[in-house]
């Protein structure tokens, strides 16, 4: 059974980027579904499907998120996924966000 990985980045080439790092970094076989925006990740999810949505029944396994998309933020998403159930056999994740300043040549910032 493939991993499902869901990315939601609006920027294509970024978003194109992370594709190619979670293909070339797993040896399971993977799905990737990609999302510009807010808006489409939930549908991409099924969010409106509330617990009867794709959490129980084939859920993402990874999701990574842009924190600034053209609908919102993406912690927005972060903390609406974790209110969903999951099933027995998934791990709750642990938010991680990876911050870097466009103003300067800053080396990135891990918060865990």
């Amino acid at each position: 059974m493939a991993v499902k990985v869901l990315i939601v980045e609006d920027n294509p080439v970024a978003r194109s980027f992370l594709c190619r790092v979670v293909r070339e970094s797993f040896s399971d076989t993977l799905t990737i579904t990609e999302a510009g925006d807010l808006e489409t990740a939930r549908r991409q999810i099924n969010l409106t499907g509330g617990a009867q949505g794709l959490h129980g029944v084939d859920p993402f396994r990874l999701v990574l998120v842009d924190l600034e998309l053209p609908d919102g933020n993406g912690m927005e998403l972060l903390a609406e996924l974790s209110q969903y159930p999951l099933p027995r056999s998934s791990p709750r994740c642990t938010p991680t966000t990876i911050t870097c300043s466009r103003r300067c040549n800053a080396a990135p910032t891990v918060t865990c």
